[in-house]
């Protein structure tokens, strides 16, 4: 049975499955993620680690660098180590992804980490701020805010976190 991490909003991220060695496996999600979800901000992945996006169902919109891609069902994009990148769903309807890191580093905790803090708070908003800073701060072996204000943002209130 699949771990089943289900978050306020309606997104849904199930692990699918986890490596042995987090260094040098890779870790395999799906993610069904309802229409304008909370997305992530734009980030990279700095420790070697790409990331794939497969769609098995609907459609939604992955940025990286600065052009936005529409991927489609039966379609895929590979996001290369270090390439700033986030994804959205805008398509109206549900869409279901596969979601792969290789190597996974500290994703698997970092996912794990920002469920526990969105669920407690009950959603994304102003009083996870510190949290979230703190989170990102201790897994920048696996994910780094990309563009100036979050970077900021994390450096700043990632001190007070936890």
């Amino acid at each position: 049975m699949r771990d089943r991490l289900e978050f306020p909003d309606g997104t849904v991220i199930e692990v699918v499955s986890s490596p042995a060695d987090p260094g040098t496996g890779p870790l395999e999600l799906e993610f069904l993620l309802p229409h304008r979800c909370a997305a992530p901000p734009p980030h990279v992945h700095p420790g070697g680690q790409t990331e794939r996006f497969e769609v098995l169902e609907g459609e939604f919109e992955l940025l990286e660098g600065h052009t936005w891609h529409r991927v489609a069902a039966g379609s895929s994009l590979e996001v290369p180590p270090g390439i700033r990148h986030t994804f959205r769903n805008r398509s109206g309807a549900p869409v279901r992804v596969r979601n792969v890191h290789d190597p996974a580093h500290s994703f698997e905790a970092y996912i794990r980490g920002l469920h526990a803090i969105v669920r407690e708070a009950g959603g994304m908003g102003p009083r996870v701020a510190i949290p979230f800073a703190g989170l990102w701060r201790r897994h920048s072996d696996t994910i780094r805010p990309s563009d100036g204000a979050v970077k900021l943002a994390v450096a700043l209130l990632g001190r007070f976190a936890r």
